[in-house]
């Protein structure tokens, strides 16, 4: 017979969850981005040093981010109880002010198996079988164990952030795209709508943007559908894809391959275009070389899927089985027993 086991400091964690002020859904905050000055320790250039207001921000976001606020920042972690494979990883958008440059900072924790492993052996946790909690089981006896995994759990947090190895990966990127993304975020966090519908993701994400003398935060671990979805994903993708050091090079080459076949077999390939009845327009078409036409076309249809891809948030998997086996297969079995028909009744051309 297997046998049940249950951790009893869950009582502790639903404790420090509740004093880390950090609630189920969201937290949405808007502060001031500098705390204060330092009068006490003066750059060699004469000024004085600031210190930001990191209040908002968790020990794993400072270690990452350092010591102050950037323009950008989005930081993910995954549930520690749930196995996840992802790692806990971050990024953020810096400005260089010499030449007016953008850099992406991309970070993750290398060694955060290997660290967690050696706490779990060095500073373990007591655990009771189901069956060893009776009535008669003393509470100073249980207390005693939740002391031991508080204690526990605190020497793992100091521990995790001394042994953390963060690797960095440093990108140039365009203003546009720096632009783009601050925009999308700010707007995001501005109009952020407690009221849509969450989903449990089994992880959680932090946006952070400086506005003006403000520095605006969403956390949240439920992820709601819409704008905070899609952005959600999107940072996740430029994590993954930075981390495998292709930035989805690869999927874009398939995506222009796909552009090409469609382009070829729904839009003429390499067929000028032609407008019947407009002889001159058609004469001036036939002047430009085919495979100008075929790039423009390919390019026509990357274009469109990209838009696409980039305007509408993603669908989850059940969403898109449900459209399939309800609606899109019965529709073509029933345009395929239309075409026998006509085919054979000849009602076709």
């Amino acid at each position: 017979m297997q046998k049940k086991t249950f951790v009893l400091f869950l009582s502790s964690f639903a404790l420090q969850f509740l004093s880390a002020g950090e609630p189920f859904m969201f937290v949405k905050r808007v502060e001031n981005n500098i705390d204060r000055c330092n009068l006490e320790n003066i750059l060699p250039d004469g000024s004085v040093e600031v210190l930001y207001n990191l209040g908002s921000k968790s020990d794993l976001e400072r270690l990452f981010f350092d010591r102050f606020n950037a323009p950008v920042e989005f930081f993910f972690r995954p549930d520690p109880g749930m196995n996840d494979p992802r790692d806990v990883a971050g990024l953020r958008i810096l400005k260089d002010t010499a030449d007016n440059s953008y850099r992406l900072e991309v970070k993750r924790i290398a060694n955060l198996k290997e660290v967690d492993d050696e706490l779990d052996k060095e500073y373990p946790y007591v655990c009771f079988r189901a069956e060893d909690v009776t009535p008669e089981l003393p509470y100073s006896e249980i207390r005693r164990h939740i002391e031991h995994n508080d204690s526990m759990d605190t020497k793992r947090r100091q521990e995790r952030m001394k042994r953390y190895r963060v690797e960095t990966k440093s990108f140039r990127i365009g203003q546009q795209l720096a632009d783009a993304l601050y925009d999308r975020i700010t707007d995001m966090i501005e109009h952020f709508d407690s009221r849509y519908e969450g989903r449990y993701a089994a992880y959680s994400v932090t946006f952070r943007c400086v506005v003006g003398n403000e520095v605006w935060t969403l956390f949240f671990r439920d992820v709601p559908q819409g704008e905070t979805l899609a952005l959600s994903d999107l940072c996740m993708r430029m994590l993954r894809d930075a981390k495998t050091d292709d930035w989805a090079e690869a999927e874009y080459l398939n995506l222009f391959i796909v552009a090409s076949v469609a382009a070829t077999i729904f839009l003429g390939g390499w067929m000028p275009l032609h407008i019947v009845g407009l002889d001159g327009f058609n004469a001036v078409m036939d002047y430009i070389p085919g495979f100008i036409w075929f790039f423009a076309k390919a390019f026509f249809v990357v274009f469109l899927l990209m838009w696409i891809k980039w305007t509408f948030p993603r669908l989850r998997i059940d969403q898109i089985l449900n459209l399939e086996w309800k609606y899109l297969v019965p529709i073509s079995m029933v345009n395929l027993l239309l075409m026998a028909c006509c085919v054979a009744f000849g009602f076709h051309f």
